[in-house]
């Protein structure tokens, strides 16, 4: 199996959004498409999900990290606000390939070249332009008819990009979770369980939607050697569509300014998820964490169209990344999502887009390249990558 990294050439503008109107009704409800990948590494992953309860202290700041299992009765985030997540969380760091850099890897000479916790992973700056890539996920959310696809705000108590709509929810996976959250972004293609990990446990976090409880169905069977939470986060597995990947990095000078200390520079996993027939989306379906989301709302195509074209409204604002998915393929997925939701655009390919003008900060120069910030995969030493690494080609490939 190959993967490819494309580079794509479509320019991002600053797109504003005008005033939401209301809701529009449900029209019909088709039945849920799933995925017919395998889940036997996911299974093993819950199976011996308690061997990595906690980190090693070496691996992380003095901050007490608080992990999740699928059975515990103290959720992930409980108590910590945004700079507690900032010191506590350790990301993913990985290479152009989205090859895994961790410090219990023999990829590298010293465990604490990758320990990297979430602030040092957005911390932009002269000595770090665009910090260092990561994994990361963005969630789409459309309810059980297909029509309307769910926004949310992100709170103004965000540090990375405040106040801007996006899709449902956009996180990271992390190391050293009572389940296994990390992926090899080769051998796990188009599974990712660790990716689905992450979105669970972060949709549970952001907008208090249990996705494993709402998507659990007695249509899959009855398997009597597994327990119930493995089941339900089996079938949670094939029905959250993996679709692609995108590499790409952004300044939050829109928030900060043109000297911001804050940006994401990511490998972004774009999910696909449908709500199963009977959900509404009114009433108590979501209960949005005030620290993680400001205001949500529920769209169709042609007012999520409408709303982008420039001249609206512009207290209201995009996220870069959601604004560069939609650019580059997630409205042609919407329009069949049940093509999207069976496998069909699913890809192993890595496409690197540049932020918009407006997410450039004043020391992001033109030396600078899409190896800027990317550490360095091979077993004497991880260092960030300089611009003058690696040359410009469009395409590159990784086989195993």
């Amino acid at each position: 199996m190959t993967t490819m990294i494309a580079t794509s050439s479509t320019s991002s503008s600053r797109l504003l959004v005008q005033a939401f109107q209301g809701t529009t009704p449900f029209r019909r409800r088709p039945t849920m498409m799933t995925t017919k990948a395998t889940t036997a590494t996911l299974a093993a992953r819950i199976r011996s999900s308690n061997r990595m309860n906690h980190h090693p202290s070496r691996w992380f700041s003095s901050t007490t990290r608080i992990t999740l299992s699928s059975s515990s009765s103290s959720s992930y985030g409980d108590n910590m606000n945004q700079h507690d997540m900032m010191e506590s969380d350790l990301l993913i760091a990985v290479n152009e390939l989205d090859q895994a850099i961790l410090p219990n890897n023999n990829n590298h000479h010293n465990k604490s070249d990758s320990r990297l916790t979430k602030r040092l992973g957005h911390t932009f700056g002269p000595a770090t332009p665009r910090a260092t890539l990561h994994r990361a996920f963005s969630l789409f959310l459309f309810d059980s008819s297909g029509r309307r696809m769910l926004l949310t705000q992100r709170a103004a108590s965000k540090l990375t990009f405040p106040n801007v709509w996006t899709n449902a929810c956009c996180s990271h996976p992390l190391q050293d979770m009572a389940v296994d959250e990390v992926d090899d972004g080769i051998r796990d293609y188009p599974t990712f369980p660790g990716i689905k990990q992450a979105a669970w446990r972060k949709c549970r976090h952001e907008l208090g939607l249990d996705l494993r409880a709402l998507m659990a169905t007695t249509e899959d069977g009855d398997d009597s050697d597994d327990d119930p939470t493995q089941q339900r986060q089996l079938q949670l597995q094939d029905k959250m569509q993996f679709i692609t990947r995108f590499h790409y990095w952004a300044a939050d000078s829109v928030t900060y300014g043109p000297s911001t200390e804050w940006g994401e520079h990511e490998v972004d996993y774009v999910l696909f998820l449908q709500l199963p027939p009977g959900i509404e989306t009114s009433g108590s379906l979501l209960q949005p964490n005030p620290e993680e989301v400001g205001d949500y709302k529920w769209v169709t195509i042609d007012e999520l169209q409408a709303m982008l074209k420039s001249g609206n409204n512009k207290n209201l604002l995009w996220s870069p990344w959601f604004v560069g998915i939609l650019e580059r393929g997630g409205f042609e997925w919407w329009k069949d999502l049940s093509g999207a939701l069976s496998g069909k655009y699913t890809n192993d390919q890595i496409t690197f887009f540049d932020p918009p003008p407006e997410h450039v900060a004043d020391y992001n120069l033109p030396s600078h390249n899409r190896w800027t910030g990317v550490w360095k995969w091979n077993p004497g030493k991880n260092e960030p990558g300089s611009a003058s690494s690696k040359t410009k080609d469009e395409t590159m490939s990784t086989s195993s």
